[in-house]
């Protein structure tokens, strides 16, 4: 039987990750975005601009892999 510190820790825990991804998504859709600014002005994407956006996209998974990894799972209310 679970206590209400151990709720409150979890949840503690869960919005740590949450947060964790949502600053991370920001990061990515600023990225996206001014790649898509560069290239419709004419430029081009480099190589570099679409490796930093694919491993900004393999961390949020990863992050989001972590948050499905948790043990003892986090179970939707």
């Amino acid at each position: 039987m679970s206590t209400v510190n151990e709720v409150k820790a979890e949840l503690e825990d869960v919005n740590a990750l949450v947060l964790n991804v949502s600053s991370d998504v920001d990061s990515l859709l600023a990225q996206v975005a001014a790649l898509k600014e560069q290239v419709a002005n004419g430029g081009v994407a480099s190589q570099a601009d679409v490796d930093a956006i694919f491993a900004k996209v393999a961390g949020i998974k990863e992050s989001l892999s972590g948050v499905d990894a948790k043990e003892p799972p986090v179970v939707p209310v």
